[in-house]
């Protein structure tokens, strides 16, 4: 997603062999992905010559949980650390008190930033994202 925010547009289309070669990741892994991702609008496409993959406005402003949780990826960020099922303030894990106020930071963040932030304050770099913009 960060890939097509920083490379594509509606004139500068990615496809899908170039974003599997750019992410090292096998292109049929990818296109079940990508394919969903589109069918959910969270990314644009066309096909055909001088088609592939890229992000409209529209996209870019979908804030990060959102397409989480389209993509049914929430569960693993919001659930207790150590698996547990019962996890809470009242009942908590070992490690709740030390892990619940880093994850509660990062969901939110998640909540809020959208992706057109995100690329405007970081940049991938060797497979690392490296921050761009202070605040």
């Amino acid at each position: 997603m960060v890939k097509l925010a920083q490379s594509s547009g509606q004139s500068n289309k990615i496809g899908g062999r170039e974003l599997a070669d750019h992410l090292m990741v096998a292109e049929a892994f990818l296109l079940k992905i990508l394919r969903k991702m589109a069918t959910n609008n969270l990314i644009s496409s066309a096909k055909g010559p001088g088609g592939g993959y890229y992000l409209n406005q529209e996209n870019r402003d979908r804030k990060f949980w959102e397409i989480l949780n389209i993509l049914d990826c929430t569960s693993q960020l919001s659930s207790c650390i150590l698996g547990l099922t019962e996890c809470s303030e009242e009942n908590p894990c070992a490690l709740h008190f030390m892990y619940a106020p880093f994850k509660n930071t990062v969901i939110q963040a998640m909540e809020e930033m959208s992706v057109q932030e995100f690329t405007a304050k970081f940049e991938m770099e060797s497979g690392v994202f490296v921050k761009t913009q202070s605040d």
